[in-house]
């Protein structure tokens, strides 16, 4: 439940910074020559807020803006072992993975593409696979049973979709630096499987905790997400 309050004042924050007109200096954007962007621009974003998640991917956003009302994106990211990596940290460390976020955006269009894009709406997808190394004690699920010390591999694949209101500004003068704020809800479906078992060993992550363990890590079945994050975006192609 802290956990939950801590998620729900990050949430708060990112509304109010939504709806700010003084977060990156609007105001001295009105008071300039206006920001005008050209369609088919191509930018490349970084979300800063990823160290926060149970499981920290290297990832980046290509984000494709077709034109005043509709871009698209695409978040890819990759699981690499750290370092030191050791299995019997404890947790959930991921040894290996990936995972993609595809996601339409479509903007209000109230600032016609002037010093900022402004609002938007945007359905967004989620397809991610962790392969992570294990070793534990497990019981055979024979008679009689017995105990033996295992290595073995636990893999989780989510699928995924969000549905997201954000905000968009451009950093600075020139245009090449942007600041996307955004928040909002949706589903994941977690599925957990243990490869590499002897025979007659088995592991059960059908838990009986529903709803109020939905950020549980370990258990199968269907959650609520809830979504908010910043990402800071830089324009490679195209120009204003």
């Amino acid at each position: 439940m802290r956990q939950f309050k801590n998620y729900a004042l990050w949430l708060g924050f990112f509304v109010c910074c939504m709806f700010s007109k003084d977060v990156v200096g609007q105001r001295a954007h009105k008071k300039s020559r206006p920001l005008v962007e050209t369609d088919n621009t191509l930018w490349v974003q970084y979300n800063p807020l990823t160290w926060m998640e149970p499981e920290i991917p290297i990832s980046a956003t290509f984000l494709y803006k077709k034109n005043r009302h509709f871009s698209f994106a695409l978040d890819a990211g990759f699981f690499v072992a750290k370092q030191n990596y050791n299995i019997n940290d404890g947790g959930y460390s991921p040894y290996s993975g990936y995972k993609f976020k595809p996601e339409v955006k479509y903007f209000f269009g109230k600032y016609k593409r002037v010093a900022t894009q402004g609002m938007y709406i945007s359905l967004q997808g989620l397809i991610k696979k962790t392969i992570d190394k294990k070793e534990d004690w497990l019981t055979s699920n024979g008679q009689p049973s017995f105990s033996q010390f295992v290595n073995y591999k636990e893999q989780k694949v989510v699928y995924g979709l969000n549905f997201l209101f954000g905000n968009e500004f451009y950093l600075g003068t020139k245009g090449r630096w942007m600041l996307d704020l955004f928040a909002g809800l949706g589903f994941r479906t977690k599925s957990f499987t243990a490869k590499n078992l002897p025979q007659g060993f088995s592991i059960n992550y059908n838990g009986n905790n529903g709803f109020r363990e939905f950020i549980n890590l370990y258990e199968n079945g269907t959650y609520p997400s809830l979504q908010f994050g910043m990402k800071f975006g830089y324009r490679i192609q195209g120009c204003k």
